[in-house]
């Protein structure tokens, strides 16, 4: 049931800035002198056509996150996609409800979402592996 509090994302802005440490971290082999920040601006509208603008961000902190062989640059600009990729998701989600509502429904869908997927592909490979004779 719908409230009249209830909200809904009308767009969402991506910017990333980029910061210079004060001391380098060694991480592995890499030596990090900068750190990324996610910056999102978003817009959101109710039933009325009324409107409200927030901003939110975070530090896209890859080399505390996601501890891989790949160079740090290459895990920031998967990062930095994956970002955007989410931004464009979220407003296209069309979810309306509290903004607390708003983000377990998002997260839980594109967990969802995410597992079919992988269910698909998992799938596809065993079908694949036994047309082979394997």
């Amino acid at each position: 049931m719908s409230k009249p509090t209830d909200i809904q994302v009308s767009a969402a802005e991506v910017h990333f800035l980029s910061s210079p440490m004060r001391v380098p971290l060694k991480f592995g082999p890499e030596t990090v002198t900068s750190a990324v920040f996610l910056r999102v601006k978003v817009t959101v509208h109710d039933d009325k056509g009324r409107t409200a603008i927030g901003w939110g961000e975070t530090p896209l902190s890859v080399s505390w996150v996601w501890p891989s062989t790949l160079s740090v640059a290459v895990r920031t600009e998967r990062m930095k996609s994956f970002s955007e990729l989410l931004a464009k998701k979220i407003v296209s989600s069309g979810l309306r409800g509290h903004p607390m509502e708003i983000g377990q429904d998002f997260i839980s869908r594109l967990n969802r979402d995410y597992f079919k997927a992988s269910l698909k592909e998992g799938f596809k490979k065993e079908k694949k592996a036994g047309s082979d004779g394997a």
